[in-house]
């Protein structure tokens, strides 16, 4: 069963096309969805808002209770008509993800996924969830590739957050792809983002994710495999006030963020070596990343900071 409902997903949210505005990461921008003059879906985003012309409830409103600037997204699972669960492969759902609408054909469909040559390594975001009953609120990334030889999108980097607890207040998450890349060679061209307010196996109509301000940040150089051996000498560690960091490689900046992916700053090295006044981090661990010239990682690692 599970399998079917996700090969039903997969055919109305087609993968052949990639195109349209630079999507709005932080819900600022919104635009209306495809013969409507009322319902709106985050430009560059899209959903099954286009189904509220055919009677089913808006699954993603704009809403101004949000983590940062005007607005954010908020994601309600709905019933979907019983005329449209065999098209749909659904009988509820609530769902945005990158990308846009096609109405080519007789059958709309979801073109998903934006152009993206990056290779961060986290994506943060910021969620709150409100379930009914037992339900999970999901948000999956994907960095692809497309395969012209064998004539498809190979994944270059994928992670997943999920939560099943309730929290009315917005929560920072992160993402880390770090690990998760496939190859050493090559960029991506693609990146796709789910956004659910519900499991895809047991959904409950009313369940909401709300999210905002997705942000990319450092790197995970295509010469990565190299970094063990552009070795990183830290000290004090733990530190209180400052932090020395020499690296053995030419080195141009140090990139240092907390665990929830915050970025602290970006600092320059001089003659590979940098000094990184740290009174105005809290105690914890916080993580660094070594980049050189080209902002490419050579080295990362992590610190203390004990007041």
């Amino acid at each position: 069963m599970k399998k079917i409902i996700l090969f039903t997903l997969l055919v109305f949210i087609t993968n052949t096309t990639i195109k349209a505005q630079a999507p709005s990461f932080g819900f600022e921008s919104w635009a209306f969805v495809p013969n409507s003059t009322t319902v709106k879906d985050p430009i560059g985003w899209a959903s099954f808002n286009l189904l509220t012309s055919a009677f089913m409830a808006k699954t993603v409103d704009t809403t101004s209770a949000s983590f940062s600037g005007t607005y954010a997204a908020k994601i309600t699972t709905q019933d979907v008509p019983s005329f449209l669960q065999s098209s749909v492969g659904y009988n509820k759902l609530g769902l945005l993800v990158l990308g846009t609408i096609s109405l080519s054909g007789t059958t709309p469909k979801i073109l998903y996924g934006t152009t993206y040559t990056g290779r961060p390594a986290t994506i943060t975001f910021a969620t709150k969830y409100t379930p009914v009953g037992i339900d999970t609120g999901w948000v999956l990334v994907q960095l692809t590739k497309w395969n012209v030889a064998n004539n498809r999108a190979d994944t270059m980097a994928t992670g997943k957050f999920q939560t099943l607890t309730n929290s009315t207040t917005w929560t920072l998450q992160t993402i880390d792809l770090s690990n998760s890349y496939t190859t050493q060679t090559a960029l991506p061209d693609t990146m796709k983002i789910y956004c659910s307010s519900s499991s895809l196996y047991n959904p409950k109509v009313g369940s909401s994710l709300w999210v905002d301000d997705f942000s990319f940040n450092g790197w995970v150089s295509t010469n990565d495999i190299d970094a063990i051996k552009n070795s990183v000498s830290i000290f004090p560690n733990p530190a209180t006030n400052s932090i020395n960091l020499k690296c053995t490689a030419k080195a141009s900046f140090v990139e240092v963020s907390d665990v929830t992916g915050r970025k602290m700053g970006l600092f320059n090295m001089i003659d590979n070596t940098t000094n990184i006044q740290t009174t105005g981090f809290a105690p914890g661990i916080y993580l660094y990343a070594v980049l050189n010239e080209k902002k490419e990682v050579i080295n990362r690692g992590k610190f203390e900071i004990a007041k």
